[in-house]
């Protein structure tokens, strides 16, 4: 079994989420939305996360993201949504993993 140093931040994995979360969502409407992205690495990590939730969510909706280094307790890195209405109720919560397996490197000789 792979251990979290194993794993990094898998971009389509990232898209995927966000159109699962969407499918959450269904036709309630999000006046505000937080996406939190557990992961290490680059800030580069958080803009292929930027896009999806812009594609996803054009338009009027607020939308705060942000970029964790927490540690997950050994867990790879992970993605979070939460979305409110208009008057700060919750309308829907969920966490995703978004990791892939490292590409093994190459021996050298």
């Amino acid at each position: 079994m792979p251990s979290s140093q194993d794993l990094v931040l898998d971009p389509s994995a990232v898209a995927s989420a966000v159109g699962r979360f969407v499918q959450a969502l269904g036709a309630r409407a999000a006046d505000r939305l937080e996406a939190t992205l557990f992961a290490q690495g680059g800030v580069a990590r958080l803009f292929s996360l930027e896009d999806a939730v812009a594609r996803a969510w054009p338009g009027d909706v607020a939308k705060e993201l942000v970029w964790s280094r927490e540690d997950l307790h050994g867990r790879g890195p992970e993605l979070r949504f939460r979305a409110f209405d208009a008057d700060g109720a919750l309308l829907a919560q969920e966490s995703y993993a978004v990791g892939a397996l490292k590409s093994a490197e190459p021996a050298r000789g």
